[in-house]
């Protein structure tokens, strides 16, 4: 009631009272205007300088992931002294597992493309090449950018990976190439610069350019941008990026002319990356961002022209008043607290830690994973300094004097690196983190930003695995069965005693050195001539997938016969790179006895339902015949299709979209489950006779057309199946005859001049 009467007072003064009250308001409310809108644009600045750090730390982790796989390429006994046939099928192979490349190629020494996932590559002469020319004066992982050729520093069309390939004397044999096209880079700025618009919804529509290391555009999300040298161009945020530090400008559009806020952040740079750095923009609209500060203005404006109005009684004015500048101050309230919360959306959207602290030590910034790594809360972490509440007391002295060094000349060792460290917790326990801390310049002064992830886990494990390869090696050396380690090239790290009698003194010198660890030439010298292809072809799966590879093989023995090992082989990431662990049972007196056995059957009946059952008959039933190795694949081949295709009734067209599918396996497992299928069986019977061997398989199916199928068809050659039965025709069998509509095949072997009891030990090809 007092304020009220003051205001009646100041009213029956006359006009200039009233005069002065509106001009005092006016200019209150400009100033609190101006308050308001620069402290929305410094949070937005931070947010988007955020925004780019963000999207340059994604970019550098898919760098440093195609820098690793190229290394892991490079080094595959595959693309070292193969045929181009092997070559080129192990690069498709990787390329099937890792789609981000657009194409893969391998060439000589000369710079001549050998092999190549693209055929236009074969053969052509790459070594004027600047990958070429980099990896052969300086031998290692080597990232550069192809751009439009039409212009200097053109758009982005792909980068490109190159390793060299080096002999066991370190010799250089040729280089690898590998290419990632411009649709994954978009792709991955795209999907993160509009999850941070989404958070950010009030900063309008946010741009980005992402800028090499001369300044030139490289991807951009603007429509009418012409390529050009940003940083020739003097464009403030162009320039400020080169420094690698994260922060933000207020300046001028290049082309709209309109103001901008420019968040800007650059790749920190690791290994191969360090050629490349780019630059990253992330850009908003001044008048999006104030947009709604502008509106209140409006608002503002018009209620006091409405106010001024009903001045008829200076009671009622002061009320409408007093009403529209209590609702102007929640407002300006309201819309610094979204500010403040726009900001903060990202820090809180982050997996990783995130604690920001400013110049003087305070921390400013604790999201919630900060609150569960360290144990304080938010609320009891601002305001507090950050070295006596995360830093061990052990570093304290280095953390102080690494800030104070910033600070003095802008210098930092450990800034925007990726490093660990130890951290201290609320309960006083110490623990290792994984660290990267961006110094931000705002408006003067610098903020810091850390970034933290515990590691205690993987340190754990780590150690579990350092201290399990103690026991593994006291453990192997006891077992009876034959154990070997490998490096990522494939060469042989260690061997137990079992595998050394196995081996006995062969390559003695050339796989071991004088203390029995290290050992310098590849595992695959162990196996037979024959058995190579087959080997190679799993080594390369088990580097798309990383998945066990399990089969059986010979090992080449010097002086005698040839034996026959179940081999398995586990992939294994440590520390120290990848390693392999190996396992071999010697089985050759298993697969004697197995050839003797089956050699006294002469009358046999089976059924089957599954695939697995159907792989395992065939197994067996190979070594019936004088070429168990030769047999199998075709009975493998006619008992799946017996169980696909007949018990099953799966048609050629539907196999076909289910591989390409990747989805297969899962459908086969579904029918099996159902009880229209649960009462199919495929019969097998085996007949012997002096001169013959006839297998013939019967299935519950309704038969196909397999007259198209009985020979190799050029219309198939790039189909993902629907070979199996020509091959089974030409290598497995002398005679192959469906009957009827094709649900029964006889397939048969010729005995004669073979004498049967000689089989398991002479022409019977089993050790």
């Amino acid at each position: 009631m007092s304020c009220l009467r003051k205001i009646r007072t100041m009213v029956s003064k006359g006009p200039f009272a009233l005069l002065a009250v509106v001009l005092g308001a006016a200019f209150v409310g400009a100033v609190s205007l101006q308050l308001v809108e620069r402290e929305l644009i410094t949070r937005t600045g931070v947010s988007l300088a955020l925004g780019a750090a963000e999207v340059a730390g994604k970019l550098e982790v898919m760098f440093l992931e195609r820098d690793g796989d190229i290394q892991v390429l490079a080094a595959a006994p595959q693309v070292r002294g193969a045929d181009p046939v092997t070559i080129r099928a192990h690069l498709e192979a990787v390329q099937r597992a890792y789609p981000v490349y657009s194409r893969l190629a391998v060439v000589d020494r000369s710079g001549h493309v050998v092999a190549s996932t693209d055929e236009g590559l074969i053969g052509m002469d790459l070594h004027q090449a600047s990958w070429f020319q980099s990896v052969w004066h300086v031998p290692r992982v080597h990232a550069e950018t192809i751009s439009d050729s039409g212009r200097r520093g053109g758009a982005l069309m792909a980068v490109v990976f190159s390793a060299p390939i080096k002999g066991a004397d370190g010799t250089f044999l040729g280089a690898v190439m590998t290419e990632v096209d411009r649709a994954l880079w978009y792709r991955l700025v795209e999907e993160t610069v509009n999850q941070f618009s989404m958070q950010a919804k009030n900063f309008g529509t946010v741009h980005y350019q992402v800028l090499n290391a001369e300044g030139s555009l490289l991807l951009t999300s603007e429509q009418g941008d012409r390529g050009e040298n940003l940083q020739m161009a003097g464009l403030q945020s162009a320039l400020k990026v080169t420094t690698g530090r994260s922060g933000y400008v207020e300046e001028e559009h290049p082309i709209r002319k309109v103001p901008i806020i420019s968040g800007y952040a650059r790749m920190s740079g690791a290994r191969s990356v360090t050629a490349l750095q780019w630059g990253l923009l992330v850009r908003a609209d001044h008048e999006d961002v104030l947009a709604s500060v502008r509106s209140l203005l409006i608002k503002l404006g018009l209620g006091g022209m409405v106010g001024f109005l009903l001045m008829l009684t200076a009671i009622f004015w002061a009320g409408v008043s007093q009403r529209k500048e209590h609702e102007r101050s929640m407002q300006a309230e309201r819309s610094l607290r979204e500010s403040e919360m726009r900001a903060g959306s990202v820090i809180e959207s982050a997996l990783d830690a995130v604690v920001m602290m400013d110049r003087e030590g305070r921390i400013i910034e604790w999201n919630r994973p900060a609150e569960l790594i360290f144990g304080w809360s938010r609320q009891e972490a601002l305001g507090r300094n950050l070295g006596e509440t995360i830093v061990p007391p052990t570093l304290r002295e280095a953390h102080a004097k690494g800030v104070k060094h910033y600070l003095a000349t802008g210098e930092g060792p450990v800034l925007n690196k990726r490093i660990e460290i130890t951290g201290l917790r609320k309960n006083g326990s110490e623990f290792p983190v994984e660290l990267t801390i961006i110094p931000i310049k705002l408006e003067g002064t610098t903020i810091f930003s850390a970034f933290l992830r515990d590691i205690t886990e993987r340190k754990a494990m780590v150690k579990q695995l350092e201290e399990g390869a103690v026991y593994f090696r006291m453990l192997s050396e006891l077992l009876p069965l034959s154990l070997f380690e490998l490096d990522a090239q494939g060469r042989c790290l260690y061997r137990n005693r079992a595998l050394q009698r196995l081996l006995g003194e062969w390559h003695e010198d050339s796989l071991i050195t004088a203390d029995g660890s290290v050992v310098a030439s590849s595992w695959t010298e162990w196996i037979c001539d024959d058995d190579r292809k087959s080997v190679a072809e799993a080594w390369s799966f088990m580097l798309g997938t990383m998945a066990p590879i399990h089969l059986e093989s010979r090992l080449a023995l010097p002086g005698s016969e040839p034996c026959w090992v179940q081999l398995s082989v586990w992939p294994l990431a440590t520390d120290s790179g990848l390693r392999y662990l190996g396992v071999m049972e010697d089985i050759t007196v298993r697969k004697k006895t197995i050839a003797h056995t089956m050699q006294l059957m002469h009358h046999g009946r089976f059924e089957l339902r599954t695939l697995g059952e159907a792989r395992h008959l065939a197994e067996l039933l190979a070594y019936a015949f004088p070429d168990p190795s030769r047999t199998q694949l075709g009975l493998t081949e006619l008992l799946v299709n017996g169980v696909e295709h007949g018990s099953l009734k799966l048609s050629y067209t539907e196999k076909s979209a289910l591989l390409k599918a990747g989805t297969l396996d899962h459908e086969i497992a579904s029918r099996l489950a159902l009880a229209d299928y649960a009462q199919k069986r495929v019969r097998v019977s085996l007949d012997r006779t002096e001169t013959a061997l006839r297998m013939s398989i019967t299935d519950d199916g309704e038969g196909f057309d397999w007259n198209q199928y009985l020979d190799l068809d050029s219309a198939r050659s790039t189909d993902l199946h629907g070979r199996g039965i020509a091959m089974a025709k030409a290598i497995s069998f002398d005679k192959l005859d469906f009957q009827g509509c094709g649900n029964q095949v006889v397939a048969s072997v010729s005995l004669k001049g073979i004498n049967a009891d000689a089989w398991p030990e002479g022409v019977r090809k089993v050790a």
